[in-house]
């Protein structure tokens, strides 16, 4: 399953909980992020939950 999302920084805590929330009940889940606008710490954030779910994060530029 590939679940994609798209963020600004205003956002980026609930990508958080989602993509948390996915890899919990879908061990098998890919995540792609539109990145509307997230600072770099915001993203170092996201792909570090990623790491840490031991999950793929695809990340387009899309702002």
């Amino acid at each position: 399953m590939i679940i994609v999302a798209s963020s600004d920084d205003n956002y980026v805590a609930g990508a958080m909980v989602l993509f948390a929330s996915v890899a919990r009940h879908n061990p098998e889940a890919r995540f792609v992020l539109l990145d509307m606008g997230i600072s770099a710490a915001n993203l170092g954030r996201l792909e570090a939950l990623a790491a840490h779910l031991g999950r793929p994060l695809q990340v387009i530029d899309a702002a």
